[in-house]
């Protein structure tokens, strides 16, 4: 999706190998589509979802007639931003969804990541499934768990002891695909990569991360594959899709927001605490691991110490307070493990645009060229493009 010049209301919607052309677009314009770049954190949105009104003539189902108000419908996500893990759950769930309306949602963190690895193309596989078959089910249970509590889950995805309350999303989805009698009105896999290998493509287009909207989509019922031979556009005050002569189109879709943001609380911290808590909890514990897990108690508190001063500078950036930062977090350095001290320095190459190795780069950094580069207290950044120099002579960015 990519946003029309002075309609902010509507939204023209092109395939992936029409927005390689905006890949390289100014990173500090508001607005405008940005590609992600290494090491930013990325976070997925689940904006909207709609189901047409003509489905029950698209696509009977026995259960009409047993609960006439509509179907039940449940929204899977599968993603993967790196080669550690993959995630999957069950993000919302709905009965008695009416034709012709919206779910009843809006926004919701679905997944988070501190900073992207541009080795791993981003994996993500949507779909929204007609579940209406689970309903006097074991798993319809589950799904009303799911229904109960998805904005919990959705919230504390990543969120350091939401484990058992994820595991359910993970569950009710695995089940979900078990049943036969389910039905995928949406369903897409796809991956997107960093702009800089489009360079390397030889020519061929590729799908780029970027920020902004992505609106997973299916032709009307009964269209056939001329249906994408027209331009399209998603009216945000009808949260629908028209076609160029801004007629409503009866497609059911999947409206999600990429971010580069760190939404929720970092890896490093959730990970940690996860092990404690699996090892304080877990019966067959053996007694060697609770050293171990002591051990990692006191690195959780040195990870939580280096946490909270980054949050204090997020909550009132400025260039005094990254210098505090700088010195503080410096301070800790040596307490933290590498990837504690990786992600650290990620958010310090966010903030600064340079590449250091350490936090005595960022204060030597600070020293020369804090003075030369503004900053913009609502990205948290300075802002560094080539012009800048040091108080050396030498180039802010690098």
């Amino acid at each position: 999706m990519e946003p029309v010049p002075d309609e902010a209301r509507f939204a023209a919607l092109k395939e992936g190998y029409e927005m390689a052309a905006s890949a390289g677009a100014d990173a500090t314009t508001p607005g405008v589509r940005r590609s992600v770049r290494n090491r930013q954190p990325v976070a997925i949105v689940a904006s909207r979802a709609f189901i047409p009104a003509d489905l029950r003539t698209c696509s009977p189902r026995a259960s009409d007639i047993l609960f006439p108000r509509g179907r039940d419908v449940a929204v899977l996500l599968d993603v993967s931003t790196s080669a550690e893990k993959q995630d999957f759950i069950a993000v919302w769930y709905q009965r008695d969804v009416s034709p012709g309306e919206l779910l009843t949602f809006q926004d919701l963190l679905v997944y988070s990541s501190d900073a992207w690895d541009a080795k791993y193309p981003p994996y993500f596989r949507l779909r929204l499934v007609d579940v209406s078959a689970e309903r006097n089910t074991a798993v319809g249970a589950l799904l009303g768990q799911i229904r109960s509590s998805s904005d919990t889950i959705t919230s504390m995805i990543g969120a350091a002891g939401a484990a058992p309350i994820v595991s359910i999303g993970a569950l009710a989805a695995d089940q979900v695909l078990a049943n036969d009698h389910n039905r995928s009105l949406v369903d897409f896999t796809f991956q997107l990569y960093g702009a800089h290998l489009l360079g390397e493509a030889g020519g061929m287009p590729l799908g780029v991360l970027q920020t902004g909207g992505m609106l997973i989509t299916a032709p009307p019922c009964g269209e056939t594959n001329d249906y994408w031979s027209h331009s399209y556009q998603y009216d945000h005050r009808l949260n629908r899709v028209l076609n160029d002569a801004g007629v409503v189109q009866s497609s059911p879709f999947i409206l999600t927001t990429v971010l580069t943001a760190d939404l929720a609380v970092p890896q490093i911290v959730r990970t940690r605490s996860n092990e404690i808590v699996r090892r304080l909890t877990d019966p067959q514990v053996v007694q060697s691991e609770l050293g171990e897990a002591q051990q990692d108690a006191a690195k959780l508190v040195n990870a939580l110490g280096a946490l909270s001063e980054r949050e204090a500078f997020r909550r009132r950036p400025s260039k005094e307070a990254f210098k505090i930062l700088v010195e503080r977090v410096g301070r800790l350095m040596p307490d933290l493990d590498a990837v504690e001290a990786g992600f650290l320095l990620d958010a310090f190459y966010q903030t600064t645009g340079s590449s250091q190795v350490d936090a005595d780069g960022y204060a030597a950094w600070l020293t020369r060229c804090s003075a030369a580069a503004a900053f913009n207290e609502e990205s948290a950044r300075f802002v560094v493009d080539k012009a800048v120099k040091g108080t050396d002579g030498a180039p802010c960015w690098i």
